[in-house]
Order: C-alpha cells, then structure tokens, then sequence
C-alpha cells in the first residue's frame, strides 16, 4: 500500500484512520474489506 494514511468512513463518520498494517492489526472495518478483496480475487463467472 503506497497511502500514508487510510481513512475508513463509516455512516458518514471516520471510523478508522492509521496505516495499512496498523488497521489490519485493528481487526476491523478495514481488515473485513481487505480479506473479501482477496477472497474474491480468486472468483470467476461461469
């Protein structure tokens, strides 16, 4: 990731703000999007 900062909003609202590694380590918001993102890297249309 090249971002210094990763803003993740939520409901309008900031709900997550740090480093890629940082917001990993989080377990949260961030950490979901990231792990379907690589899951469905994988997918294809039959």
């Amino acid at each position: 990731c090249q971002a210094d900062q990763i803003l993740v909003i939520a409901d309008g609202r900031i709900s997550e703000q740090g480093t890629h590694d940082e917001l990993i380590a989080k377990a949260g918001i961030y950490q979901d999007f990231v792990n379907i993102r690589k899951k469905s890297s994988s997918w294809s249309l039959a």
